[in-house]
Formats: structure tokens, sequence, C-alpha cells
């Protein structure tokens, strides 16, 4: 599934986002660094099997661009993959969570940001939809 984070109401190509709309990559890796529940793609146990067997798991270009949450050590993987690219931050997940789309929300709101999936705005009212539904299906499996 396609998420982006962008600060512009609009779903636009990066390339064409205004300044003024972009996320800066400093803000973004403050951010990271701030936040216990995210952590570097270079500083995960990805990375660390990667700089064991000789290769590079994250090019020197893109240190410090892309960062893992909800990372499941038994598969090796995250859960949600953050990527800042061109003042915009992409997020890649297999799977969508509750628990995911609150912390994609969460990154958005300390942004001052915009959270769209597959183009289209996702907004507060369809966060509250989502967290029903999964209310729903928590209390059909106790009955």
């Amino acid at each position: 599934m396609g998420w982006d984070i962008r600060k512009g109401k609009k779903f636009l190509p990066s390339s064409l986002i205004e300044d003024k709309d972009k996320i800066s990559l400093l803000e973004w890796q403050q951010y990271v660094d701030s936040d216990p529940e995210l952590m570097w793609a270079e500083e995960s146990p990805i990375a660390e099997s990667f700089k064991k067997a000789g290769h590079e798991w994250i090019k020197k270009e893109n240190y410090r661009h892309q960062a893992y949450y909800d990372f499941n050590v038994k598969k090796n993987w995250p859960g949600l993959r953050f990527s800042y690219f061109l003042g915009t931050i992409s997020v890649d997940t297999e799977r969508q969570t509750l628990k995911r789309v609150e912390k994609m929300w969460e990154v958005t709101k300390y942004f001052n940001a915009y959270l769209f999936k597959n183009g289209i705005r996702f907004t507060e009212k369809k966060l509250e939809k989502l967290r029903e539904k999964y209310t729903k299906k928590i209390k059909e499996k106790e009955t």
C-alpha cells in the first residue's frame, strides 16, 4: 500500500512540490532521533546482517533517510518503513493495522502535515472509522 506524509493539501509528484510544502531532511532526522519507537535503517538488525556479510544495506547518500517502526525480530523485517524523499515521507507496509496507521498519524501530526493513502487524503474521520472497525473486531472475538 502506498502511504505518504506531505505538508501540502494536494497530492503532487514529489518533484513538483514547492519548498514551503517540503519537510526538511534535518526536521525528519531530528524527529527520528527523538522518537524511541523508530530506528534508523542503517542501525537495524537487517543492516547488521549485511555488514557481517561484507555488504552495504544503505548507501551513504541515503544515510539517515529511512526509519523503521514495529520491527519483527523473528522475521528480521519492519512493519513500517518510513523513507524521506524530496521533502516528503513515503511509508511502506505489507499489512495495514490500527497500530501502524496510528503511528503514521502521529508522525503526520508532528510535522503539521497530511497523510495520503494511494494519493487520497486520509482524514481523522477515516482514522476514527478504522478505530471503530478494530474495536468491533475485538468485541466479536470476545463473544
